[in-house]
């Protein structure tokens, strides 16, 4: 249900175009945030949403289904 991302962890979350472009600014400005949004996004993505992790989560709900 959805991507598995927090708020300054791993992205800058925004309700609207106004707060949008705040995030954006504020990330662009700070080296510190940036690198770390950069740094938690990139180890989320190889961790949780590569072809193995995908395919075996595939094959688990597959399997559920068969039992059904």
């Amino acid at each position: 249900s959805g991507l598995d991302v927090r708020d300054h962890v791993h992205v800058l979350l925004a309700n609207n175009p106004e707060e949008f472009v705040r995030a954006v600014r504020k990330a662009l400005s700070d080296k510190k945030l940036y690198d770390t949004l950069r740094k938690n996004a990139f180890d989320l993505i190889h961790k949780s949403y590569n072809w193995e992790t995908i395919a075996k989560r595939l094959e688990i709900a597959y399997e559920e289904i068969k039992k059904s």
